[in-house]
């Protein structure tokens, strides 16, 4: 994915920010926590599926940021390097809270409506909120990894290679765990439309 030249902008103040804020410049670190916060708290919350938890995940990430700015050499992007303690937290937090476990809470009813809907009108209801919430739940059904991997590139809009470095994976990791995201995605999907 191609950067544009607002990102390139955008990209050049963030690592300028990092630089003031290793420095000590507390005003740098606000205004660093602005440009960043909602990227940051809207990929907590895809990984997690609960804004208050993704919103406590994106305070710890930037705290996080913060105490190690003074340790970031550029190797990676500002983006990815936020992007993979973002990440970081989300998961310890998933596996802090066991929270697989919390993902049957479907009711059989309400399945059964969104099947209803889907089959009579899935072009309509594509756009839908509730068609939105359908495919957010069947995202968190997904194993950590894959459910990781399928959030930074469909909705963050990120490289393979990006994506790899957040993780610490290889690309073909990264693109091996997409693939299998998109055919459990589709599996759980035509399940619950049948």
């Amino acid at each position: 994915m191609m950067k544009s030249t607002t990102d390139k902008i955008q990209l050049e103040k963030n690592a300028d920010l990092v630089a003031k804020i290793a420095a000590g410049d507390r005003q740098a670190f606000s205004q660093f926590v602005l440009q960043n916060q909602r990227q940051v708290v809207n990929l907590a919350f895809r990984i997690l599926g609960d804004r208050s938890a993704a919103e406590d995940i994106a305070q710890d990430a930037f705290l996080r940021a913060y105490h190690s700015a003074d340790r970031f050499r550029g190797e990676a992007s500002v983006q990815t390097w936020l992007y993979r303690i973002t990440v970081n937290l989300a998961l310890k937090h998933l596996r802090k809270r066991k929270w697989e476990r919390l993902f049957s809470f479907l009711e059989a009813e309400e399945i059964n409506r969104w099947q209803t809907e889907l089959n009579q009108h899935p072009d309509r209801l594509a756009e839908t909120e509730e068609a939105k919430q359908l495919l957010h739940r069947a995202v968190l059904q997904l194993p950590k990894a894959q459910r990781t991997v399928l959030i930074l590139h469909r909705w963050e809009g990120l490289s393979h290679k990006e994506i790899a470095d957040i993780m610490g994976v290889s690309v073909s990791a990264v693109e091996s765990r997409l693939h299998r995201a998109y055919k459990k995605l589709a599996t759980i999907l035509s399940r619950w439309m049948k």
